[in-house]
C-alpha cells in the first residue's frame, strides 16, 4: 500500500472580524476535535477568502475514527457512491443500485502536523480531493476561532532540479509560501514570509520569475531558491513551473514530486497506526 505525506500549516487569516469563539487549545487540537466529534456526514462549508463557491468541494464521510484519550490517531474518509446490485427492477427495467462508501485511511501525526493519505483505488476520492476537502472543511470551522490552515504535500527538492535539467526552455517558475508555520524550517524563507505577514497582513507569499522567450536561468547555487525549496519540500508551500514540452507550453508543479511511503498497514488499530505513523514521519523527514 502507498501513503502520501502532507503537512498542515496553521496561521492567522486576514478576516479577524470573523472571530466569534474562544479556545485555549492550539489549532491542531481544535482540528482534531472537529474531525473526531463533528458529524460523520460532513457537508462542505462554502467558505473561502473570496466568499464564493470553491471548485472541488464535495460532501464526504468520516468514520472508523481511532483515538487515544482525546487525541486523533487515524480515520477513514470517503464519499457516497452508487454501484449495481446485480439485479433489475421489474417496474422500471433499470439496474438496481445500492449505496457504498469506498474510503481511504488517513493517519494523523499531531506532533509533526503531518498526515498520511492512503493511495486511493479508482472508486475512491483522489489524494488531491481529500486534501482539498479537508482543508476547506477545517477552514470553515477554524475561522470562528481566528485560525486558518493550508495543507500541502511533502515533496522532494530534487524534483525541481530535475525539471531545470530536463527542459531547455523554462518560461516561468513561481514559489508560493504559506504564512509562518508553528514548526521551524528554513530561517531565510521564514523571515521572508514573516516579513510579508507583518508588513502586508499576507497569509501567502509568491515569488515569480519569468522570461517570455523561455530563457529563464535558475542557478543551483542561489541561496534564496535553495531556502525556498527547503520550505516548500517540508509542506509549507508549492512551486509551479511552465516549460516547453514537445513544442508546447506545459505546467509542472511540486505535487509531481510528492513524498510517499510504500508499506502496508497490517492492522487498523491504535497501537499499529501509531507505530506506523511514527516510522513514516521519520522516513519522510529525511532529506
Amino acid at each position: 500500500m502507498t501513503y502520501y505525506a502532507a503537512r498542515l500549516s496553521f496561521f492567522k487569516p486576514p478576516q479577524t472580524g470573523f472571530v466569534t469563539e474562544k479556545s485555549q487549545d492550539p489549532p491542531i487540537v481544535l482540528a482534531e476535535k472537529f474531525l473526531i466529534f463533528g458529524p460523520d456526514h460532513i457537508k462542505m462549508r462554502r467558505i473561502s477568502p473570496e466568499r464564493r463557491y470553491v471548485k472541488g468541494q464535495i460532501e464526504f464521510y468520516i468514520g472508523n475514527v481511532l483515538t487515544e484519550g482525546s487525541r486523533l490517531i487515524a480515520f477513514k474518509i470517503g464519499k457516497k457512491k452508487l454501484r449495481p446490485r446485480g439485479t433489475h427492477s421489474k417496474k422500471t427495467f433499470r439496474e438496481v443500485e445500492e449505496e457504498h462508501y469506498p474510503a481511504s485511511t488517513v493517519l494523523w501525526s499531531a506532533e509533526s502536523q503531518i498526515i498520511f493519505i492512503e493511495k486511493p483505488t479508482k472508486d475512491q476520492m483522489s489524494v488531491n480531493s481529500i486534501i482539498t476537502n479537508l482543508q476547506y472543511y477545517l477552514n470553515g470551522v477554524l475561522l470562528a476561532y481566528g485560525y486558518a490552515v493550508s495543507i500541502a504535500p511533502l515533496t522532494h527538492k530534487s524534483t525541481f532540479w530535475n525539471v531545470v535539467d530536463t527542459y531547455d526552455k523554462i518560461y516561468s517558475v513561481e514559489f508560493r509560501l504559506f504564512a509562518p508555520n508553528l514548526l521551524d524550517f528554513s530561517k531565510t524563507a521564514k523571515d521572508l514570509v514573516k516579513s510579508m505577514k507583518e508588513d502586508y497582513n499576507a497569509n501567502e507569499t509568491s515569488i515569480r520569475l519569468s522570461n517570455d522567450n523561455g530563457k529563464l536561468l535558475i542557478p543551483k547555487e542561489d541561496n534564496l531558491i535553495l531556502n525556498l525549496l527547503e520550505w516548500i519540500a517540508a509542506g509549507a508551500g508549492k512551486w509551479f513551473a511552465k516549460v516547453d514540452k514537445n513544442g508546447k507550453k506545459s505546467s509542472i508543479n511540486s505535487d509531481s514530486g510528492s513524498k510517499k511511503i510504500d508499506k502496508d498497514l497490517p492492522e487498523y488499530d491504535v497501537k499499529t497506526a501509531k507505530n506506523f505513523t511514527s516510522d513514516a514521519v521519520d522516513s519522510v523527514s529525511k532529506p
